[in-house]
């Protein structure tokens, strides 16, 4: 069995900043935020450059609440309240 390797507390912090996104963004925040910590755990596990690794870790938080708010409009455009009256 493959030993996951160990991460600095830094490091967890900075992975796992998008799960802030459930104070704003309620479920489907918590859903891209919990995805987006994921690929970020699993991205600073790799064998890549510190710098690279933070780099796409930041293209990933900068993407995250993006990709939130746009699941978010789509979800009340197709389950949200009717106009009229």
């Amino acid at each position: 069995m493959k030993e996951k390797t160990k991460l600095r507390w830094h490091e967890y912090l900075w992975a796992g900043l998008p799960l802030l996104l459930v104070l704003v963004g309620g479920a489907i925040g918590g859903l891209v935020g919990a995805t987006a910590t994921n690929y970020n755990l699993r991205l600073f596990r790799s064998t890549a450059s510190r710098s690279v690794k933070y780099l796409l870790s930041g293209l990933i938080l900068l993407m995250a609440p993006l990709i939130a708010f746009a699941l978010s409009s789509l979800f009340l455009a197709f389950f949200g309240p009717r106009g009229g009256g």
